[in-house]
């Protein structure tokens, strides 16, 4: 009996214990498992998560605009569309409990892995995108193959070779696989639905898989080493295509595709234009980077508002004298005697001319239009033939023989002006530039920049080995983000604005 007695007494001792323990823990949950079928479990477990999954659900808590387990997960629940943008996100489980989801906005979150979303089958839309300039680790997403509903996926940035887990998404219209390891695309050949396709910055050498994708009108296969495009050829209701090839690329399968209005083949080792000549849709063509040596046959392309011909080597643009809609026209870096032809192109928005071997400007006085135009590396000496166009914000005439910028004086709408390396002493012309932005004089010959003390809108001013002796004038110029005085002769080196750090003498 003694023995009995003690054995009971023991027993409600240790149960009694273990209710103390039981009540002092309160709700306190046991060790979470590794997943949740709804939300309201996460957040009661949250304090038990691994802290990457714990911040998810911190993150879902405030979307719901609510700490209330309940509350937060009816919330939730009701919700079809999630953006989640920059929320330094890498543990998507939590989120694989919102099953009511179509559309998931995941842009600039750091994810490697996307098994839960599996979960997601109602989803339409998925965006899973590395903040930039970073990529992200994910290279499975087998989980996607379960998401037969996806119209739009965009999986930008990540290590993705294996394009196999997509072979079933045939409703799919848009996918943006930039910037990945993608070498092979066999598994998109019956993804015929696609509208909308991007591949650039890949691995890509064979494009026949894309040869039966009939709706595509958007195609993006910049930086790949493609070999040959002739599988393109019956792609008809392209709009926008873009192919940059190292390999080098002939264009002759492209006569045929009239709808496009947007072509770029940089970089390809193109020689001959003639594939282009008729068509006549177009109104963006780049072509810069390429072996061009005659551009006759691009004169029919009368609806062009953009070309781009820079890093080529043209010696004869008259052919071009046509296109007078063109708003944008670059021809940088080739050697071109004549640019009087441009004086008709009264519509030029932008112009870039950098390294072209001219002297001669008088021909763009009249394209009063223009508010961007780039003439670094020349020899032009006269720059009066831009005193009218006032209309200019971004001017570029680094490396020529400019001694007199009093030409410049009317073009106050002026943000941008680069002027370094000349023969510029007198700057009274930039007195009154008060939008100025950005001003570059190093390599000239200024002592005096007194004058510049008016221009309070200055980010940055740049002013390296000229004859400047004092730089404290500019001690009323407030936003200035960058003053540089390197090689001047100056007295006191003491920085004129705050904080000290933004110069440099």
């Amino acid at each position: 009996m003694k023995r009995t007695f003690t054995v009971g007494l023991l027993s409600m001792l240790v149960m009694g214990v273990s209710s103390i323990t039981a009540v002092a823990q309160g709700d306190r949950p046991s060790e979470a498992p590794e997943t949740f079928e709804t939300f309201a479990e996460w957040c009661l477990n949250q304090a038990s998560l691994s802290p990457e999954a714990a911040h998810t659900v911190e993150v879902l808590l405030e979307t719901a605009e609510t700490q209330e387990c309940a509350q937060a997960a009816t919330r939730l629940n009701s919700l079809t569309e999630l953006t989640l943008e920059l929320k330094s996100i890498s543990d998507v489980a939590p989120i694989a409990s919102l099953t009511n989801l179509t559309k998931l906005d995941l842009y600039a979150n750091p994810i490697s892995d996307i098994t839960p979303l599996a979960r997601l089958t109602n989803l339409t839309k998925l965006t899973i995108i590395p903040p930039a300039p970073d990529r992200n680790s994910l290279s499975d997403i087998s989980p996607l193959a379960e998401l037969t509903d996806l119209t739009q996926l965009s999986l930008r940035r990540n290590q993705i070779s294996d394009l196999t887990p997509l072979a079933g998404l045939t409703n799919l219209t848009e996918l943006d696989l930039t910037g990945n390891q993608v070498s092979d695309i066999a598994p998109l050949a019956n993804v015929t639905d696609l509208v909308y396709l991007f591949l650039e910055e890949n691995q890509i050498s064979n494009v026949s898989p894309l040869a039966n994708l009939t709706n595509l009108s958007h195609l993006n296969l910049h930086s790949n080493p493609v070999e040959d495009i002739a599988p393109l050829a019956n792609l008809m209701s392209l709009s926008e295509l873009t192919i940059s090839s190292s390999q080098g690329i002939d264009p002759y399968p492209l006569a045929g595709l009239n709808n496009l209005t947007y072509l770029s083949l940089e970089g390809s080792q193109i020689t001959d234009v003639t594939p282009l000549a008729n068509l006549n849709n177009l109104t963006t063509l780049t072509l810069s980077d390429n072996q061009i040596m005659d551009v006759a046959l691009l004169s029919n392309l009368t609806n062009l508002e953009s070309l781009n011909l820079d890093n080529n080597q043209i010696t004869d643009i008259i052919p071009l004298a046509n296109l007078t809609n063109l708003r944008g026209l670059h021809l940088s870096n080739n050697r071109i005697a004549d640019i009087s032809l441009l004086a008709n192109l009264t519509h030029l928005y932008r112009l870039s001319l950098d390294n072209t071997g001219i002297t001669d400007i008088s021909p763009l006085a009249n394209l009063t239009n223009l508010h961007d135009l780039r003439l670094n590396n020349n020899g032009i000496a006269d720059i009066s033939p831009l005193s009218n166009l006032s209309n200019m914000v971004t001017l570029h005439l680094d490396n020529n023989q400019i001694a007199d910028v009093s030409s410049l004086v009317n073009l106050t709408d002026l943000r941008y002006l680069h002027l370094d390396n000349n023969q510029i002493a007198d700057i009274s012309a930039l007195a009154d530039m008060t939008d100025l932005r950005d001003l570059y004089l190093s390599d000239n010959q200024t002592t005096d920049v007194s004058l510049l003390a008016n221009l309070t809108s200055l980010d940055v001013l740049v002013l390296d080995n000229n004859q400047i002796t004092d730089v404290s004038p500019l001690g009323s110029l407030p936003d200035l983000l960058r003053l540089q005085s390197v090689d001047n002769p100056l007295g006191d080196r003491t920085c004129p604005v705050q904080p000290e750090a933004i110069c440099r003498f």
